[in-house]
């Protein structure tokens, strides 16, 4: 052909023609439609001229073209009716339509689009693209290997086929998803939409696969039934972006490297049937409000990423266990978190929840995590359903972090409850007047604390416990004052010692059961009251110290109000010290049996009112009165 300009006005075939492209252009003009019969040759530039008319260049046999492709408007390059193939190695520039058939169509230069490319079931590759036209993908596979760019009213349309955008890709039109599997390799963006005129992306109804990072700032995304997936292995991570709110039917977090991160405006929020995060060996952060049916988080890897919820979470379902023996990733929600079925987080690594004091954590259902630590800093709130921190067999340890409370009983009024089951009890802060509060309340649930409760560098500040059953298996360590309201019997054991420096003060109508048979148990204040004022009996299981006085010159006042009785007769002692503070002695002994020996060490008063059974009985106080109903029954001795 001529080095300039070639043109074929009508039919050309090519099949016994040996073609020389000559760096020219083949240009085909025909206004009334043209057929081109192809043997294997190779043209330089092809062109299909718009001739203002509608026509067809049909295309029988392989159409390769080491140059440009140019397809005017109203033109239509037919490779379909007989499905020819076609490859370009340089760059297309199409205002027409491209038809594309069985066989295999590539693009390998840049490709400018303003009309149609339509493929069939043949493979289609592309290099860099630039849509604002319409591009229907292939049925079977599409390749972009380039960066793609869709202008405002362009569109990509994916079919059953799977859709592959090598590059990054710039949206600010429409890509529509279908139910063959779309890939993102590169970054997902947007340039000139705007929230009026958001871009728009429609998942396909199988897997969206997002390897780098995804802007959904400006776009309108559709999820369309299918699973969309983060899984990037860069080691600069991946980041989701929203700036309204975006619907998925199902996202999985997959990243392996760097880090996964969603953020967003102060408008950004992910709405999600399923959200699963599994197989992440690095960390996942969750920047925006998370509203989700489920929430699983499955990492099995023995590097498994922590994940960091620092928004808003409302969920039906979260589901932390695996058929595997071990997960050991940490878990922390660091703002409101409304849970509506019962949550079991089975990891071993740390569950934070909070780091605010203000902090709400409504596990309708009840929370248990028994395999790792839990870190608190706010308020566990269930709907009469059990909280779970540890087991017996294995203490793991509650960690406060600020003022925290978990309340099992219900809304306000409501007093049924569930259990409050703990292990150990720490904080971060022992400084003075910086001492992290506590408050357990059960209703009519039983609450149960296996392991110690602060140390001399942990001490905790106020403790308040109200439930029905309340045991207390290990030491309790305060700065503040310790307050127990019971229904039902409420246990210190025989290791529990209690040092509460601000006080130690029981309420309720349930029973006591204080000590065991191999040790001293002590409840010791800093010049501050010991009082029972429950009406249930306090039985002795061993013997027990009182001191309310932390030197000789102070103390605080011990009040005993409740029924008193040993567990055997004549085998638990009972001592107390008050310092200068007042003891008083307002209840009855509640049966024959005899307490071993009460003796009271210091006081500045002690005031008997009604029947006490001891063996022996010894008082050191300024001043003993025993009003007209007291009754000192000693079966040995009574020394004032």
């Amino acid at each position: 052909s001529s080095g300039g300009n070639t043109y074929f006005s009508s039919d050309a075939d090519f099949s016994y023609t040996t073609f020389d492209a000559n760096n020219g252009t083949a240009l085909f003009n025909s206004a009334t439609g043209q057929t081109l019969t192809t043997n294997g040759q190779t043209f330089n530039n092809v062109t299909l001229p718009d001739t203002g008319t509608t026509s067809l260049l049909t295309v029988n046999g392989t159409l390769n073209i080491n140059g440009t492709l140019t397809t005017g408007t109203n033109r239509t390059l037919d490779m379909q009716t007989n499905n020819s193939a076609l490859n370009v190695v340089g760059t297309t520039d199409n205002s027409g339509e491209i038809k594309l058939g069985s066989q295999p169509a590539k693009f390998t230069g840049a490709v400018t689009n303003s009309g149609r490319i339509t493929a069939s079931d043949g493979a289609v590759t592309f290099g860099e693209t630039t849509n604002s036209g319409g591009i229907t993908c292939s049925t079977t596979t599409t390749v972009f290997n380039g960066a793609v760019t869709v202008s405002a009213g362009g569109t990509i349309t994916g079919t059953e086929g799977t859709v592959t955008f090598g590059g990054n890709v710039t949206n600010d039109g429409e890509i529509n998803g279908s139910s063959g599997e779309i890939t993102f390799s590169g970054t997902y963006g947007s340039s000139t939409a705007t929230e009026t005129t958001p871009a728009k992306l429609t998942a396909s109804s199988g897997n969206t696969n997002f390897s780098s990072d995804a802007d959904f700032s400006y776009t309108t995304f559709n999820a369309n039934g299918g699973i969309v997936l983060f899984s990037s292995t860069e080691t600069t991570g991946q980041t989701l972006k929203l700036a309204n709110t975006t619907t998925f039917n199902k996202i999985s977090i997959q990243t392996s490297a760097g880090g996964f991160t969603a953020e967003g405006t102060e408008n950004g929020k992910l709405i999600a049937n399923t959200l699963t995060l599994i197989n992440t060996n690095a960390d996942a952060i969750f920047n925006v409000p998370i509203n989700a049916t489920t929430i699983e988080m499955k990492n099995t890897a023995e590097t498994a990423g922590a994940v960091t919820f620092n928004n808003d979470v409302t969920a039906v379902t979260i589901n932390n266990t695996t058929d595997h023996s071990v997960i050991n990733f940490d878990i922390t929600f660091n703002a409101a978190t409304t849970v509506t079925n019962s949550v079991t987080f089975g990891t071993t690594g740390t569950l934070t929840l909070g780091n605010n004091t203000e902090d709400t954590f409504t596990f309708k259902g009840g929370i248990t995590h028994t395999k790792g630590n839990t870190t608190l800093s706010g308020k566990i709130i269930t709907d009469s359903a059990p909280v779970v921190l540890s087991s017996d067999a294995d203490i793991k340890t509650l960690t406060l972090t600020g003022n925290s409370t978990i309340q099992t009983k219900g809304a306000e009024g409501n007093e049924t409850g569930a259990s409050i089951t703990l292990g150990a009890v720490s904080a971060v802060s022992s400084v003075s007047g910086e001492e992290k509060t506590l408050s357990l309340t059960g209703g009519t649930g039983n609450i149960t604390v296996y392991g110690a409760v602060g140390s001399e560098s942990t001490k905790l500040g106020n403790i308040s416990i109200k439930g029905n059953d309340v045991t207390l298996q290990k030491t309790v360590t305060t700065n503040g004052e310790l307050s127990v309201t019971h229904s039902g019997i409420f246990t210190i054991a025989e290791e529990a010692d209690i040092t509460a420096d601000k006080g130690f003060i029981q309420y309720g109508t349930g029973t006591l059961a204080i000590g065991g048979t191999s040790s001293t148990t002590s409840i010791t204040t800093k010049n501050a009251p010991i009082s029972f004022n429950g009406s249930g009996t306090l039985t002795l299981k061993g013997d027990i110290l009182l001191t309310s006085s932390s030197d000789t010159e102070n103390g605080g006042n011990i009040n005993i109000n409740t029924p008193v009785e040993p567990a055997d007769n004549s085998a638990q002692s009972l001592t107390l010290s008050a310092g200068k503070g007042n003891i008083y002695f307002s209840s009855d002994t509640v049966t024959t049996k005899r307490i071993k020996d009460v003796s009271i060490q210091s006081a500045s008063e002690v005031e008997f009112t009604n029947k006490l059974n001891a063996n022996k009985i010894s008082v050191t106080a300024e001043k003993i009165t025993l009003t007209q109903t007291a009754k000192l029954d000693t079966a040995e001795t009574a020394v004032f």
